[in-house]
């Protein structure tokens, strides 16, 4: 990997670091690189010292001294990778830092041992089918070799595509250390860019939204729940099936876009947009066109999986309620799949037919459907396209009413908000220009008058 520049710095850790030609790393990010990666001092002090803080279980942010701009999101922060650790929940498979916890430095022990075989795993395509990898080591608090550099290549891979729905973060720098070793090679870590060092990923920021609410009153049953996460969630994932959209379009697939993986950010014109931050799992496209259909379904599927994932760690106690959050389900995955089909309303014809498969079919008959139709790519997340998509979905959805079991411990009203949220039925008022048997502008290929018409 080619660099500009080589420093080397002595603390309790003796570091090697790398710095790339386009890097906008400053003299005094340098230093405190350094310093970190080192252990030139108690991490966790260097961390407060800098004003900084930290980001899952081996990453620590730093203010950076001259921020710039990836695609209106202002970048203010550096991630560095690599340095050390914090004590992991290991009961549970999100495997939460302790935050109580001291930063420690890295060693060699093997971290995949500390955690369960359940977590950890990716979804990956060999010979034609799906498979579920897992890494037999990693270690504790850095990075093998093989894993930086495949981390650095990948990220730079990523920027050198342009992707105009997707901000790409910017490899600073990387580095190892001389004391660390595993079969022959140094550990390693790394540096990228992030917006801030208050700024949380995607997963984390629903979980402190809702957390928030609930301690200030504001959310107080599962329905007020169930309202604000669909609404949270289901702005943001088709937004980043765009972005899915554009680098499947390129010719490669991402592998990983779950919701600890990317940032939500509105710029300073109001526009959203999306930083999908690890990229080591990109994968190029091959002469095997099944074999690159099966990687683009593990994109969406993952994707659609946050939906019932973060409910889970948020709402352990509410399996009970999980037939109201099947419907929820749907809606997301059917607003995931419109908006990567570019809001083309051919989306609900072929909905009608395939609501009832499962999650997985559905996605690869829709991308099989697109490959023969040739959708146009969504320019942007058109609002009243989008809205009209979800209303024409929750007209689908009408017949699932009867299905949904409302737990006995509801009351009536309960109930009544729960069967109201889930399936609206708002009505769209005919106009001159739409007749009652004219198609209706929903998109849902039905007449207005028996859609939503009067």
């Amino acid at each position: 990997m080619d660099y500009r520049e080589r420093r080397a710095h002595k603390g309790q850790l003796e570091v090697e670091l790398f710095i790339p030609h386009n890097s906008t790393l400053t003299g005094t990010d340098i230093d405190r690189i350094l310093k970190i990666a080192s252990w030139d001092g108690d991490v966790t002090e260097l961390v407060k010292e800098f004003k900084g803080d930290y980001e899952g279980n081996r990453a620590v942010l730093i203010p950076r001294d001259q921020p710039y701009t990836c695609h209106g999101l202002e970048m203010r922060a550096l991630q560095v990778s690599g340095v050390g650790y914090r004590t992991t929940n290991s009961s549970s498979w999100t495997f939460e830092p302790d935050a109580q916890d001291r930063f420690k430095p890295p060693t060699v022990e093997n971290f995949m041992e500390k955690i369960p075989p359940n977590v950890l795993r990716n979804d990956e395509v060999k010979d034609g089918r799906i498979v579920v990898e897992r890494s037999a080591y990693a270690p504790t608090g850095s990075y093998t070799e093989t894993r930086m550099k495949r981390k650095v290549e990948a990220t730079n891979l990523a920027n050198s595509l342009d992707l105009k729905f997707s901000c790409v973060p910017r490899i600073e720098a990387w580095g190892s250390y001389d004391s660390l070793q595993h079969e022959g090679a140094n550990l390693g870590f790394v540096v990228l860019s992030a917006p801030a060092v208050d700024k949380p990923r995607f997963a984390q920021d629903v979980m402190r939204t809702v957390g928030y609410l609930t301690d200030k009153g504001a959310v107080k049953t599962y329905t007020d729940v169930l309202t604000l996460y669909v609404v949270t969630v289901g702005a943001w994932l088709p937004r980043v099936a765009i972005g899915l959209r554009e680098l499947h379009n390129k010719g490669y697939a991402h592998g990983q876009p779950h919701s600890s993986n990317f940032y939500a950010f509105t710029d300073k014109k109001g526009d959203a947009g999306v930083l999908l931050a690890d990229w080591s799992t990109v994968r190029k496209d091959n002469d095997v066109p099944n074999e690159n259909l099966l990687a683009r379904s593990i994109d969406l599927l993952v994707l659609m999986n946050q939906y019932d994932k973060l409910h889970r760690v948020m709402l352990p106690q509410a399996d009970h309620l999980h037939d109201a959050l099947d419907v929820g389900s749907d809606r997301i995955l059917a607003a995931i799949l419109f908006a990567y089909g570019g809001n083309d309303p051919d989306f609900f014809s072929f909905y009608k037919q395939e609501k009832w498969a499962n999650d997985h079919d559905q996605i690869i008959r829709w991308l099989k459907r697109m490959q023969a139709r040739h959708y146009p790519q969504a320019g942007e997340l058109d609002a009243d396209a989008f809205a009209d998509g979800l209303i024409a979905v929750n007209k689908l959805l009408k017949d699932d009413l009867s299905k949904i079991r409302i737990p006995g411990t509801a009351s009536k009203a309960d109930e009544a908000r729960i069967r109201s949220y889930l399936v609206p039925q708002p009505r769209l008022e005919s106009s001159g220009k739409t007749g009652r048997n004219d198609p209706c502008p929903c998109g849902s290929g039905s007449k207005f008058k028996k859609c939503h018409g009067p």
